[in-house]
């Protein structure tokens, strides 16, 4: 049994071993895919394209706010709004895909 585990332990390390853990690309369209669900009608590639960037420059952009409940709140406000009016998204919408990629950045930077 424990030659098993030790088998499977190994086979699995050996399939997980090269992924990359930061990658733009796939953090955003896994949130994106989490929040379609809720979107009725569709988004262009070139505003997907359009909000992964703006959302990964405004959190790269995190370290140099205050670090005050006020100025993370005028922060997240402003980026989810900013959103909102590229993709046609609701309010709602726009804070799942910011919140799902602050919570990549944070377990990535613990980790």
């Amino acid at each position: 049994m424990n030659k098993q585990i030790k088998e499977l332990t190994i086979k699995f390390a050996d399939e997980v071993n090269p992924l990359e853990p930061f990658n733009e690309k796939n953090w955003f369209r896994d949130a994106y895919q989490t929040m379609q669900r809720t979107k009725k009608g569709g988004t262009s590639k070139e505003q997907k394209e359009e909000i992964r960037n703006l959302v990964f420059t405004e959190i790269k952009k995190m370290k140099n706010i205050e670090a005050t409940q006020e100025c993370f709140d005028k922060w997240f406000y402003d980026v989810v709004n900013n959103i909102s009016k590229i993709g046609q998204l609701t309010f709602g919408q726009s804070q799942k895909i910011v919140n799902i990629l602050l919570k990549y950045f944070y377990c990535y930077y613990h980790s």
